[in-house]
């Protein structure tokens, strides 16, 4: 009858192991899931690197998906943001960037990465902001094509040698005026910066120039082009800065 008694003990004893043992396993298990993620994270920092853009993809949403509302959820949201304001990256999308960065201000706000997400959100806000500017000003002042003969160099001479020795105004705020065309349409010499220069001073030099109103057209319109180049060059090195 005592081996008996004492029996329903042994079977405690059993499950209160077993319950142990099952805790000890979970316990286990949460960091190897975190490290698991945090491979597969860099599977697609890699992916993304290479250029293969939707196995990135799929390996960011992945990890995204599996983390939850825990770490590293946060890190996937970001790389997800730089993989959609990726210029190469065709399926590249500054609504899409936004929609996953704010996302991460707004459920991680104490990330170490909300910081840097409020910064690239606002650079793509001023970005598209600029792109809109350039897009309708294009669509209300249609340009006439340059289309200059011969070779750039030869171009180039001729034009230089007008304002050199002084001509008439005419042919002055010409020679200013295709000077900056040529700087905007050759494909070799292309120079937006020495473009906007002599566009600039056409409007010094010759206020009551006919050509005074494209002029100032091709300033906003320069203007606008180099701000957003230096723009997506602070993002580019930004991004792989980020990635390494």
């Amino acid at each position: 009858m005592g081996r008996e008694q004492r029996r329903p003990w042994k079977y405690l004893l059993f499950l209160l192991a077993a319950l142990a043992l099952f805790l000890n396993g979970c316990s286990t298990m949460e960091p190897l899931r975190t490290l698991d993620l945090k491979s597969e994270l860099r599977e697609a920092d890699s992916a993304h690197q290479q250029g293969r853009y939707n196995r990135a993809l799929q390996l960011y949403t992945s990890v995204l998906e599996a983390s939850g509302n825990q770490q590293p959820a946060d890190l996937a949201l970001y790389r997800l943001g730089i993989l959609y304001m990726d210029p190469g990256n065709p399926s590249a999308d500054i609504k899409t960037a936004l929609d996953y960065l704010g996302r991460l201000v707004k459920e991680f706000p104490e990330s170490r990465y909300a910081l840097d997400a409020r910064v690239l959100t606002a650079k793509l806000k001023d970005l598209e902001k600029l792109r809109r500017t350039l897009w309708v000003y294009s669509e209300v002042k249609p340009y006439q094509y340059f289309r200059y003969t011969g070779s750039f160099r030869q171009t180039l001479k001729r034009y230089s040698e007008v304002l050199q020795v002084g001509a008439e105004k005419p042919l002055s705020d010409l020679a200013l005026f295709n000077l900056g065309i040529l700087y905007v349409y050759s494909e070799r010499e292309r120079d937006f910066n020495r473009a906007l220069g002599y566009f600039k001073r056409l409007i010094k030099e010759f206020p009551e120039s006919p050509r005074i109103d494209e002029a100032r057209a091709w300033v906003k319109t320069l203007e606008i082009i180099l701000k957003l180049s230096r723009i997506e060059v602070e993002m580019e090195k930004k991004k792989k800065e980020l990635i390494e």
